[in-house]
């Protein structure tokens, strides 16, 4: 904490966009600090690690792990998109480093006029982005043959698919199939989802992750 100039611009932001109160100014005078309550760790307070108090700190005292130590990119770009967590369509701001094509920073906007979070974000909205470059992400749909899988196209892959669908459905009725489909998919697909399983394969086995 030693570039803190107790601003109180983390704790207004904690207590009063996040509205989680997780910090405050603690003693008084010359020994004025902002920490959780009762000199708790940040992990036994009210805090959720939502990242306003991050991203709003004016001096660096606060900053993420994920470029803690590492210099800015030369180049960087700012690209708005839509979270993929879940439904509610939380607009974020992606910064890309041009040189190398890879994500190094996730923001909000707390002015934008086509934000529906206004500047707000959850923990996996503002820090769990590194999927996106992960060697273990899946780039091409794979089918498995004689217990190994194989890269597929598009095209057979949905074949296949769709084929086993249609020969469970006729062996063994509707409601041997179930469909379980995402938060992470918009409001409209999950509803397209819902209704290929009752109107096209007629069961009304459809569940939904709403716990993320």
């Amino acid at each position: 904490m030693d570039k803190c100039i107790s601003c109180g611009v983390c704790v207004r932001a904690c207590s009063q966009q996040a509205i989680y109160s997780a910090i405050d100014f603690q003693y008084r005078g010359i020994k004025t600090l902002i920490a959780p309550a009762l000199d708790k760790g940040i992990e036994d307070s009210t805090c959720v690690f939502c990242g306003q108090c991050v991203q709003l700190c004016p001096t660096g005292a606060l900053t993420e792990n994920s470029v803690h130590g590492i210099s800015r990119p030369s180049r960087s770009r700012v690209v708005k998109t839509i979270c993929s967590y879940c439904g509610v369509g939380c607009e974020l701001n992606i910064h890309v480093d041009e040189l190398t094509g890879k994500i190094w920073n996730v923001t909000t906007d707390y002015d934008s006029a086509t934000s529906m979070n206004n500047g707000r974000c959850c923990v996996k909205g503002r820090f769990g982005w590194s999927f996106v470059h992960s060697e273990d992400r899946l780039r091409k749909p794979l089918i498995k043959e004689n217990g190994v899988f194989r890269e597929a196209s598009w095209d057979e892959a949905l074949d296949l698919v769709a084929k086993k669908f249609t020969g469970l459905r006729d062996t063994s009725g509707p409601d041997s199939l179930a469909f379980f489909t995402s938060a992470r998919c918009t409001n409209e697909e999950n509803y397209l989802l819902q209704r290929f399983a009752r109107e096209v394969m007629g069961t009304n086995n459809v569940d939904h992750c709403a716990h993320l």
